[in-house]
């Protein structure tokens, strides 16, 4: 499954007897000591038997932490079994993706708006999403601004880390007394998509 942080899935496994004998005592355990997963009910199911070319499904339910770091994950594996009464033994691992979202918020400050005076205009962004804003670049929008822009109209931030925040400043002298701040904020997301937000 693919999860979001704190919430549940199902890993289905589906197991087919291709072997030229009846499987007997078939257990299949996932491994979730020292891994961001909790089982939701058992973490082992078993069967008596798997008779010669059929197939069995074993449905696990998974939860992942509230607070997992988004990415692929390893779940490890041990199924065992016996033909002609000898005990067969398998290990190996399966993946899980956990994905998760930015959330970003915006706030504006000022030191001293006063009209035909230099002064400092801070944006502030906060993530507060489970995944990192990364790339992120904030680009002013000079139409009809109601201040002359001093310094450079883009501003590379880099990574907004997730339950973090990160400033962009931009000096400006104030034109009229209603000024207006515009500007575009270009990311990436956890799956390296391009994401836009208009201020």
């Amino acid at each position: 499954p693919t999860l979001q942080p704190g919430e549940e899935g199902i890993i289905a496994v589906e197991i087919e007897n291709n072997l030229e004998e009846d499987a007997k005592d078939i257990s299949f355990i996932l491994n979730l000591q020292n891994i961001p997963f909790t089982p939701v009910g058992s973490s082992e199911e078993s069967i008596e038997e798997i008779e010669e070319d059929d197939e069995e499904e074993f449905l696990f339910r998974i939860k992942a932490a509230n607070d997992i770091a988004p990415g692929d994950y390893q779940i490890p594996y041990t199924f065992s079994f016996k033909i002609e009464n000898q005990q067969q033994t398998r290990q190996g691992a399966m993946g899980v993706t956990v994905k998760a979202d930015s959330e970003l918020t915006f706030s504006l400050s000022t030191e001293k708006p006063i009209l035909n005076q230099q002064d400092k205009i801070t944006l502030k962004i906060i993530n507060k999403g489970f995944a990192d804003a990364k790339f992120l670049t904030v680009k002013l929008i000079q139409d009809k601004t109601g201040y002359t822009l001093l310094s450079e109209d883009e501003v590379y931030i880099g990574t907004v880390d997730s339950d973090d925040f990160e400033t962009a400043v931009f000096d400006v002298i104030y034109k009229n007394q209603e000024p207006i701040f515009s500007a575009i904020v270009e990311y990436r997301d956890f799956e390296n998509n391009k994401k836009t937000e208009s201020i």
